[in-house]
């Protein structure tokens, strides 16, 4: 029930299109449409709070950041894996090295027991020597054997003094040391060592 094109339409009263909308134009429809969803507004309907966010932006927003979150937990709990993995082959590698120290030690004294002019060597220990798989060893081992002789005193038995300082892996930079110092006392005549 719209105005008569005959009759002048009264100004008070917007004019109704067929459709029930109003018929303000579609531009003036449309900027009132943005200034409501610039703005920030609760509306309340049947006992139910509705929050309108007026920029499609935020959610983008709330997105990357979460995204940043989980990037940041991810990158943190890489780095704890990294340094994990790290110090388990350090030990390893520690232990590896304390028992090829150990058993430069027993070469020495079977060495010296052959042969009491032994002055050492550098021993070099095979990767599938050391754990039998070389996949599982992370290198080669390598033990220096030093044999220096003893002055026999007035009241003391002739011996000698071996020091073994052994690398595992041999090389790289995350080579182990360990280093041990004994004395081996020479045997009376007619007695083994």
């Amino acid at each position: 029930v719209g105005s008569s094109p005959l009759k002048p339409a009264d100004p008070a009263v917007p004019p109704v299109c067929p459709t029930g909308r109003s018929a303000v134009g579609p531009v003036r429809a449309a900027r009132r449409r943005g200034r409501r969803r610039g703005r920030r507004t609760a509306l309340v309907s049947r006992g139910r709070l509705h929050l309108s966010l007026g920029r499609q932006g935020g959610i983008l927003v709330a997105a990357v950041v979460c995204l940043l979150v989980v990037a940041a937990i991810a990158g943190l709990v890489t780095q704890r894996l990294v340094r994990g993995k790290r110090e388990q082959a350090q030990r390893v590698a520690a232990w590896q090295a304390e028992w090829l120290c150990e058993s430069a030690g027993q070469r020495a004294v079977a060495a010296l027991k052959a042969d009491g002019g032994y002055r050492g060597e550098t021993w070099q220990v095979a990767a599938a020597e050391l754990s039998g798989e070389t996949r599982l060893a992370a290198g080669d081992g390598q033990a220096v054997i030093t044999v220096a002789p003893l002055a026999a005193g007035a009241d003391g038995p002739r011996g000698w003094r071996v020091a073994i300082e052994a690398r595992y892996p041999a090389d790289g930079p995350w080579s182990v040391r360990r280093s041990r110092e004994f004395t081996v006392a020479e045997p009376a005549r007619g007695e083994g060592l």
